[in-house]
């Protein structure tokens, strides 16, 4: 079958809502016909899975079936070659007990969520360095087409942040934590990263993203070389050297899951921990404050990955939200 056929074919069944065999076609051509990876294919890639995205009839499963073929062509045009990692950690002080949080915008422009969360890591007792848009550069040496980009629009700030924490993390290790992540029981940080070398908050769902998403991002720890990280770092930096879109939002995870099956002796050592119940909470914000509620909440996990984008025009008194706010204040 000839490309242009296989890219019309997989249209015609994502207009029939049959996204699963829409993936399925482009992976099966991917997969035997290798030559065919070239920037025509790629842009194919990027328009069918939009199209897959955007369908408002679209169950989230199905979409997620989608990473399939954005995975697929990860692997084979990234996840393939040979990257040039550097055999031991670089001559850098390394800084294990540092804790890595980003505003661009600088604290002082935070939301009130995000000012609660970064006062719960005061309980760590460790280092924690802010970075903005004005001091990043003390820390982390980026390549200058990953900063252009940025700065042209071409890469989000989230986007920006995910190439920052890889540098930070491989040149001076330490912790980077999202700055939307609450902490409520500082032991349990220390139970998940003290004696560990790589940590990351594994994603346990019985659903098909489990296949190219392995962990989240949202906290990070390493307190020595990592040739997870390393790879994912040039990986990422690679992708953003050729392309000037965003292919998937969760570009990340999936150069981080490629890497992982490329170091399954170093993968094997992360301890795992479920991602799930520290996300509840999230769930819960705009729910009704309640003492017994948020004890429960509490019981549940000891970090938590909330978020500043909620209903800005919802009543937050007497919430979850709100209490998280009043907070330690």
């Amino acid at each position: 079958m000839h490309h242009a056929q296989v890219v019309a074919d997989a249209i015609d069944k994502v207009d029939f809502g049959r996204y699963s065999e829409a993936v399925e076609l482009f992976n099966r051509f991917l997969s035997e016909h290798p030559e065919f990876i070239d920037d025509e294919f790629k842009t194919d890639i990027l328009a069918v899975n939009k199209l897959i995205k955007y369908r408002k009839d679209l169950e989230e499963w199905d979409y997620f079936r989608s990473l399939k073929l954005v995975y697929s062509y990860f692997e084979k045009t990234y996840g393939s070659e040979e990257l040039d990692v550097p055999k031991e950690a670089q001559a850098v002080p390394d800084m294990p007990d540092v804790i890595w949080w980003c505003w661009l915008q600088g604290y002082d422009e935070a939301p009130n969520i995000v000012k609660a969360c970064f006062r719960s890591l005061k309980k760590l007792n460790r280092p924690i360095i802010v970075l903005t848009e004005d001091n990043y550069s003390d820390y982390a040496s980026l390549p200058e087409h990953i900063i252009r980009k940025w700065k042209d629009g071409i890469i989000s700030n989230a986007h920006f942040a995910d190439a920052l924490r890889l540098e930070l993390l491989t040149i001076h290790g330490g912790t980077w934590i999202d700055s939307t992540v609450l902490l409520t029981d500082a032991s349990a940080y220390r139970l998940m990263t003290e004696g560990t070398e790589l940590f990351a908050y594994a994603y346990i769902m019985h659903d098909a993203t489990r296949d190219y998403i392995l962990y989240g991002n949202w906290l990070i720890h390493s307190s020595a070389y990592s040739k997870i990280l390393w790879e994912t770092k040039l990986m990422l930096y690679k992708y953003w050297e050729r392309e000037n879109s965003l292919m998937n939002y969760f570009i990340f995870h999936l150069f981080f899951t490629i890497s992982c099956r490329r170091n399954r002796d170093e993968m094997a050592k992360i301890p795992t921990y479920s991602d799930a119940p520290c996300h509840i909470m999230q769930i819960e914000l705009l729910g009704a404050y309640s003492p017994e509620r948020f004890r429960q909440l509490l019981s549940m996990s000891g970090i938590h990955k909330l978020t500043y984008r909620y209903d800005s025009s919802a009543d937050t008194r007497g919430t979850i939200l709100e209490h998280i706010i009043n907070l330690n204040e």
